[in-house]
């Protein structure tokens, strides 16, 4: 039911869905759209951190301060 939902909510017109990106220390990146996030997981540049909400994590060294 909450699966439904949120795909509902996603479709909406005008709306994207996004991905939130952690870097390699959990700190927040901006977000990105989900195509760009699959790319990264496709060329294993990413890994998944949590389902739900869809959270990826960068694995190619990209770093921020927190």
């Amino acid at each position: 039911m909450v699966e439904e939902n949120m795909t509902c909510f996603m479709q909406r017109k005008g709306e994207y869905p996004m991905v939130f990106v952690l870097d390699t220390n959990k700190c927040p990146l901006a977000p990105c759209h989900e195509a760009v996030a699959r790319k990264l997981l496709k060329q294993g540049k990413a890994a998944i951190y949590r389902r739900f909400p869809f959270i990826s994590t960068r694995q190619d060294g990209k770093r921020m301060k927190c």
